[in-house]
């Protein structure tokens, strides 16, 4: 079955009036299952592409389809969110600084209300094990956590909403 269908994605930015190319028809199929590494120089558009992808921005031309239903053309990523979760390159910059460890965690879930409240916080500490963190970090701030402990945190995240 395919989970993620990429077909022909195209993505300019404007620069002092001139459009420049970040990613230029760009095509794959992920089949269920699979992995797929998408390698390349720095700024060819690795991260444009996984960012079009997670919705977080629009596409300029071309279409995506995640489990078979199309989520490009500037349809919101709540109706597929919970099956597509990222983990950003630079963790500490994904979290609210203001949120203790355990709210970041759970913020994602929280937002498309997948558990209870108690049911969320069971998880994210099941979550903490999971990955690694200390239990005792649950109440600190993310920038109290180092680099390896932050990406820990941002793949709890990911994991909480169970993709």
């Amino acid at each position: 079955m395919e989970l993620l269908k990429v077909e022909n994605l195209t993505k300019k930015f404007k620069k002092k009036g001139i459009l420049f190319p970040a990613v230029s028809q760009v095509s794959f199929t992920l089949e269920k299952g699979e992995c797929l590494g998408i390698v390349g120089e720095s700024g060819c558009g690795k991260s444009t592409t996984a960012n079009m992808i997670a919705r977080l921005q629009k596409e300029d031309e071309g279409e995506i389809y995640f489990e078979d239903r199309k989520i490009s053309g500037g349809m919101l990523l709540k109706p597929v969110g919970k099956g597509l979760q990222m983990i950003f390159q630079n963790p500490q910059d994904s979290f609210d600084p203001r949120d203790s460890v355990i709210e970041g965690i759970m913020q994602g879930a929280a937002a498309y209300g997948i558990y209870s409240r108690k049911e969320l916080t069971e998880k994210a500490l099941e979550l903490f094990s999971y990955v690694g963190l200390k239990e005792e970090y649950q109440n600190r701030k993310i920038r109290q956590l180092s680099g390896g402990e932050c990406q820990r945190a941002a793949i709890a995240r990911s994991l909480i909403c169970e993709p």
